[in-house]
């Protein structure tokens, strides 16, 4: 990666990677600097290292000043113990490579735990209470169907009810239901044989 130019004073753009950015990253910028003990913004960016990584329901705020970020990164000066949070993902990417590749690490170990323990969810009631989505959409594709429908499930996050995980519960109850159709189609080319 090239020597980033981190210019904090620029009132309107400044250019980083060869593009340009305006406010938002001017705003990240003073804020690294006002918790940081370096005066030079290289050199701010680089005390900076990886605390937390975590999903929020996209009404956060980044230090920087976007609105509804979804990713919420923590982040610690390693030289003074001061903390920046939340920041979102397209934030941590201007700071040093080292805290950019413990960011990734971090993020792929939580979407894999996130991953496991939305399969291992159960739905926790009516007749199928006791059994994970996947196998909802399996055993009763036409009740999976219904759920997927209730606004408790809602995968837009305009919805009231959103929440980050419905996404992944729908994708598990559409891969039961691909799975029921799949042994239905089997079983039909058997009796017509």
């Amino acid at each position: 990666m090239e020597e980033e130019d981190h210019n904090c004073d620029a009132d309107e753009e400044v250019t980083v990677h060869k593009r340009s950015l305006a406010a938002p990253y001017v705003r990240l910028c003073r804020e690294v600097m006002r918790h940081s003990e370096s005066t030079v913004p290289g050199d701010a960016f680089s005390e900076w290292t990886m605390q937390l990584h975590t999903r929020g329901l996209g009404n956060d705020v980044c230090v920087c000043g976007k609105k509804h970020i979804v990713e919420l990164n923590s982040l610690e000066n390693r030289v003074n113990s001061q903390v920046l949070y939340p920041v979102g993902s397209s934030c941590v990417k201007y700071f040093s490579e080292e805290l950019v590749e413990e960011w990734k690490a971090m993020r792929s170990t939580f979407m894999r735990e996130r991953a496991a323990r939305i399969k291992a969810l159960r739905l926790g009631f009516g007749k199928y209470a006791s059994k994970t989505y996947e196998e909802v959409g399996e055993q009763d594709p036409f009740y999976a169907q219904w759920l997927m429908s209730l606004s408790k499930f809602a995968t837009n996050p305009a919805n009231d009810t959103y929440h980050p995980d419905n996404t992944e519960i729908h994708r598990l109850l559409q891969k039961g239901i691909d799975a029921s159709t799949k042994k239905k189609s089997k079983c039909m080319l058997i009796l017509d044989k």
